[in-house]
């Protein structure tokens, strides 16, 4: 009678440890799980795959590397039951170990080890994940700010090559526009010029330059230099009639630079 009480009260015992040690694993597994470390399912058995959770998370919080549920990573854990007789220890058959006085374990804030993932130990970062490491750990350079750039007389280099050797060529951009207006008013009006007065400078001003250069004998230069300004009457202080060709080009004939006879 005596021997079956005490069988029973043995088995008992027996499933009472063991359901509070699958209470306790259940409850490692779902902290390591939330923040990052365990992979697996929730059950409450140790696995291998527990074991090696508990690692990681030691190596992170500077703890011995033993893959149990030491008193140390149940207090880190922020899981009670440090105390208790059934916490994964080592076994007993192995000597004793030594722990070496180590620093006490600094509390990650949660906000920090939920959001970042678990260094994984088994492989080599990617020069990419490298630099995407430095670049969070580096702050971005403030860029002094640049002086403005000064201010350009004159409208670039089609208006610079156009005026080139004449007072216009530092002139204002809003002279230069009107100087060129006038010039392709006169052009027009003597049929070597038939587009719109824009005020810019291109092949078809060029082209009716050349024309007039050819017909009342200047050197063919296409621009407007010192000679056709001056027979234009376009130079400042330069008054009278400008100079017009004997004959006046066939309406309709092409203008292609020289012309030819």
């Amino acid at each position: 009678m005596k021997r079956t009480i005490a069988s029973t009260l043995l088995a008992f015992l027996a499933l009472a440890r063991a359901a509070f040690a699958d209470e306790l694993t259940k409850s490692v597994q779902s902290e390591l799980k939330d923040q990052g470390f365990y992979y697996g399912e929730v059950t409450g058995l140790n696995s291998p795959e527990t074991a090696a959770a508990v690692k990681r998370f030691q190596i992170r919080n500077g703890l011995e590397a033993t893959g149990t549920l030491t008193p140390d990573t149940l207090d880190a854990l922020g899981i009670k039951g440090a105390s208790s007789p059934h916490s994964s220890a080592p076994p007993a058959l192995e000597p004793p170990r030594v722990q070496k006085p180590v620093a006490p374990a600094q509390k990650v804030p949660p906000s920090t080890t939920r959001k970042d993932s678990p260094v994984d130990l088994r492989r080599e970062r990617t020069p990419q994940e490298k630099d995407e490491e430095y670049v969070r750990r580096e702050p971005p350079q403030q860029q002094q700010p640049q002086p403005p750039a000064p201010p350009t007389q004159g409208g670039g280099g089609e208006y610079g090559r156009l005026f080139s050797r004449t007072p216009y060529a530092s002139a204002p951009l809003e002279v230069q526009e009107s100087t060129v207006r006038k010039a392709q008013r006169f052009l027009r009006d003597l049929d070597f010029y038939r587009e719109g007065l824009d005020g810019r400078p291109g092949p078809d001003l060029e082209e009716a330059l050349l024309s007039y250069q050819k017909f009342i004998r200047l050197p063919l230069t296409g621009r407007l230099d010192l000679e056709t300004l001056s027979a234009m009457r376009l130079l400042p202080g330069r008054g009278g009639s400008p100079v017009r060709p004997a004959v006046r080009p066939i309406p309709g004939r092409p203008l292609r630079g020289v012309w030819i006879d």
